[in-house]
C-alpha cells in the first residue's frame, strides 16, 4: 500500500510540472546555454532527490519530449511496483538514468 501511494505521489508531482516558456524577446545566450548543458538525469539516492530530479528532468524538456518523459516514468513506476519491486530497486535502476534512457526502458517493458 505504501508503495502504491508513492506512486500516485510520484505521479501527482510530475503531473503538476509546468514547462515554463522563455520571456518574448529572451537572450539567445540561455538557449545556447542550456543546450551545451549536460542532460539532466534522475538521481535515485532518496526519495527526495529522486522527485526533485525528476521534476528538473521535466522542466528541462520541451513539451512534447517531456510529456513522453512522463508517460515512460509513470508506465515503469506502474509496471515495477505492479510486478512487486520494491521502490529502493526503483530508484536503483532509474539512477543516473536521463529522459531518453527513460524512454527506452519504457519501451522494452514490454
Amino acid at each position: 500500500m505504501k508503495m502504491v501511494l508513492a506512486v500516485l505521489m510520484a505521479l501527482l508531482l510530475v503531473s503538476g510540472c509546468e514547462k515554463k516558456k522563455p520571456a518574448i524577446g529572451g537572450s539567445s545566450d540561455e538557449a545556447t546555454r542550456q543546450s551545451v548543458e549536460k542532460e539532466s538525469v534522475i538521481d535515485g539516492s532518496s526519495d527526495e532527490a529522486m522527485q526533485q530530479s525528476v521534476e528538473e528532468v521535466f522542466k528541462s524538456l520541451p513539451k512534447a519530449e517531456a510529456d513522453v518523459f512522463k508517460s515512460s516514468y509513470m508506465q515503469i513506476l506502474f509496471a515495477k511496483t505492479l510486478g512487486g519491486v520494491d521502490k529502493a530497486e526503483i530508484m536503483k535502476m532509474l539512477d543516473g538514468k536521463s529522459a531518453s534512457e527513460v524512454v527506452e526502458l519504457a519501451k522494452n517493458l514490454h
